[in-house]
């Protein structure tokens, strides 16, 4: 059964997307709502998961905001790879 939809479930996704089967669909079969969101990335894998390996390690807005003003990490090359 698929989830019901609401008012702005979906951006930046196609039907087909959705209709995709994903390895998170068996975590919450029966989920009474799901949000999709999907955004296109003009870059090189490399360049992309640079930037997804940088997001584990301090937040990704304000520092004075998010990190109560001190000062997130900058670079960190020595995090492995994601695996996925």
């Amino acid at each position: 059964m698929r989830a019901r939809r609401v008012l702005a479930d979906r951006w930046g996704v196609t039907d087909a997307e959705v209709a995709l089967e994903y390895g998170c669909d068996d975590v919450l079969p029966d989920a009474p709502m799901q949000a999709w969101r999907g955004v296109t990335v003009d870059a090189s894998a490399d360049v992309v998961w640079a930037w997804v390996r940088q997001l584990r390690l301090a937040p990704y807005s304000y520092d004075w905001v998010d990190n109560l003003g001190r000062r997130s990490p900058r670079v960190r090359a020595d995090l492995p790879d994601p695996v996925v």
